[in-house]
């Protein structure tokens, strides 16, 4: 039986200082994703984040950030891949010594944010 991490993925929504599921953007806005790697600790090896960003989204490269809760977590337990596959804008990969550390209870969080294209319309989808 195979074991993975539970995602929970959302965007900021300014209006509600809070995020959610969906919101609303402009053009030419930044929008902020939050993306929560749960139970972790299960599983042994690495374990790899994928996001696909849609056409009408430029991932901010520089924007993505590891957290465990307020913490930052150390760069040398993880690695950000960019383009590995056509679909796949980044990857985020934490490495399995880290994962060991990790109690029941520990969340990782990956931040990150995309600005909203000109030729955006309609609904926008961004995939993990």
């Amino acid at each position: 039986k195979n074991i993975f991490p539970d995602i929970d993925k959302n965007v900021y929504d300014s209006e509600k200082n809070a995020y959610v599921k969906k919101t609303s953007a402009s053009v030419g806005d930044t929008v902020m994703f939050k993306t929560e790697l749960v139970n972790l600790h299960l599983y042994d090896g690495d374990v790899t984040f994928c996001d696909e960003m849609c056409d009408e989204l430029e991932l901010i490269a520089e924007s993505i950030s590891v957290m465990l809760g307020e913490n930052a977590v150390n760069e040398s337990n993880y690695t950000i891949e960019y383009g590995v596959l056509d679909e796949i804008d980044f990857q985020v990969t934490v490495h399995k010594e880290y994962i060991s550390t990790l109690k029941n209870d520990d969340t990782v969080e990956i931040y990150y944010s995309a600005r909203l294209k000109e030729e955006a319309f309609g609904e926008s989808i961004n995939t993990a």
